[in-house]
């Protein structure tokens, strides 16, 4: 995820992440704060976000579904 968008560091999702993976305990939050680059400068936009974990068939979390809605108005 910080690979794609390296301006996310520092902004705590890696932390949420590695919660939910250890934890398998989704995480759901709307309207968070994202800064994110666009057109070449930081901008504030608004997401409904979801960390969704995936199981295997031991119950150990496989992988993690992230579904982030932009709900900026």
């Amino acid at each position: 995820m910080l690979e794609a968008l390296p301006e996310l560091k520092g902004q705590g999702f890696d932390q949420l992440l590695k919660n939910v993976i250890a934890t398998g305990i989704p995480f759901n939050a709307p309207e968070v704060a994202v800064e994110i680059r666009r057109d070449d400068h930081l901008s504030t936009i608004y997401v409904d976000l979801t960390y969704q974990p995936q199981k295997g068939a031991q119950g150990e979390v496989s992988g993690i579904l992230v579904v982030a809605t932009d709900v900026t108005q």
